[in-house]
């Protein structure tokens, strides 16, 4: 399906792994795409494919005001403009629409993300009703930020859809496992083919949990924690040299011999292959939308233990293969379950189909486009 509308996508969030891919996928079947970024007030343009930037931005952010101001470079741009797409949707984005936007009578639409909406309070969350109302459609990554949505905003007279960012990762997975050598992507990462790899958490945020994760696993029996392989992702955000302290002193609190700090941070194929790597992700976060980082490992086949309080019904709903632990002291014996009665290979291909239908883009590559077929 073909859009030769000229689209403005406006964000508060700088991500080309998810807003950066989705909008260079729309380019390649025709239409014209700007890409409005209100903290530094670069503007991009996609074409075919490619983009390029038209305005370069600041490399800090703008106070409010100044960032208003400078928004203004987009007046002349809104000529050619059909569509106007908000993503992120912090308190800027509403006072652009309000200040710059709203003079010209623009289809528009609102993405919102999570935190967006789940972090605003007070005059906050009164800034943001006001785009809320003066746009046509809003849409959500998931149902269950929409559901609470609604129960906050029940007299909103716009059309609402729940539409998925798609995973570009999932395709490099599946090339790497139409071929796959597990004795060789061990070696990759420096380790053997009959070692028990365990990844504890997706990043370094301490919203993973890694302290209290660490901290239960002091409880495996002692042949586990001095012979299995644990592994902490700490690629992204900065962690802390506090943090990182007591990362280090509760893994020697716990008596695991082999654990692996990995700050490096990857992309493409390499994440592909580290996606392949573990036995089991331990993902215990407080709170989660729907991370994407399990999902590309229950695609990669492996095995994930994960909280009953994180919001994934949807999984469930859908047949997941996946261990829920409802309490931190639980883990040591749902991890050696899974270690000594691995899921069986259906079940893993199961949790593969799934979570393509889920988060491929080739599955919701059209919901998108179709969000901007307008009368």
């Amino acid at each position: 399906m073909s859009n030769m509308n000229t689209i403005l996508f406006v964000s508060s969030i700088d991500k080309d792994a998810l807003l950066g891919e989705l909008i260079s996928r729309l380019s390649i079947n025709g239409g014209q795409y700007y890409r409005y970024y209100v903290l530094s007030g670069e503007l991009k343009m996609y074409e075919n494919g490619n983009c390029k930037v038209v305005i370069k931005g600041s490399k800090s952010s703008a106070s409010r005001p100044k960032a208003i101001l400078r928004a203004r470079k987009l007046i002349p741009l809104l000529k050619e403009v059909q569509i106007v797409h908000y993503h992120f949707i912090d308190t800027l984005v509403p006072l652009i629409d309000f200040f710059i936007i709203r003079k010209k009578p623009l289809f528009k639409i609102a993405t919102v993300w999570g935190s967006d909406f789940y972090k605003a309070s007070g005059i906050k969350a009164r800034i943001k009703s006001i785009l809320y109302r003066n746009v046509q459609t809003i849409t959500f990554t998931n149902d269950n930020t929409r559901k609470v949505f609604l129960e906050h905003h029940v007299n909103l007279s716009v059309n609402f859809r729940t539409v998925r960012f798609g995973l570009s990762i999932l395709s490099n997975i599946d090339s790497q496992l139409n071929d796959y050598n597990s004795s060789k992507n061990r070696k990759n990462w420096n380790y053997r083919e009959e070692d028990v790899v365990i990844a504890i958490g997706t990043n370094a945020s301490p919203n993973q949990n890694h302290l209290k994760i660490l901290s239960a696993l002091n409880s495996l029996p002692e042949n586990a924690k001095s012979n299995w392989r644990f592994i902490i992702p700490l690629g992204y955000p900065n962690v802390s040299q506090t943090y990182l302290n007591e990362i280090k002193e509760q893994i020697k609190a716990s008596h695991l011999e082999n654990c692996r700090l990995d700050f490096d941070y990857y992309k493409g194929e390499q994440l592909a292959s580290y996606r392949l790597l573990p036995d089991v992700l331990i993902q215990l976060q407080t709170t989660d939308q729907f991370s994407g980082a399990m999902q590309e490992t229950l695609f990669a086949k492996r095995q994930i233990i994960t909280g009953s309080w994180l919001p994934y019904n949807l999984l469930v709903q859908k047949g997941i293969s996946f261990s829920l632990c409802n309490t931190f002291s639980e883990l040591p014996e749902i991890l050696l379950n899974i270690i000594q009665k691995p899921i069986s290979e259906s079940d893993r291909i199961k949790n593969k189909k799934i979570i393509r239908e889920l988060s491929h883009w080739d599955e919701v590559f059209l919901s998108w486009n179709k969000l901007y077929t307008i009368d």
